[in-house]
């Protein structure tokens, strides 16, 4: 929560100088609808996701659920 609402700061702070310009904020956020951070994203920024839904998209797809994988092995393999 702490990270999303500072990532606004930077966001209206960036804003401020290019008012014109659009912003794209991308990632893995391990976040999904619902939760705290994605509330605070969006209460700003619209969510790609949540958009593509709304156009009704035909190759949209869209879990309920949060899910992340990254088969990252970090200390077993090093």
């Amino acid at each position: 929560r702490f990270q999303a609402r500072k990532t606004l700061e930077w966001i209206e702070s960036v804003k401020s100088q290019y008012p014109n310009d659009p912003v794209f904020l991308f990632g893995d956020f391990n976040s999904a609808p619902g939760h705290q951070s994605h509330k605070i994203l969006t209460s700003k920024l619209h969510d790609a996701w949540d958009m593509c839904e709304e156009i009704g998209a035909e190759k949209c797809t869209k879990n309920s659920f949060a899910n992340s994988y990254h088969h990252w092995m970090g200390p077993f393999l090093n």
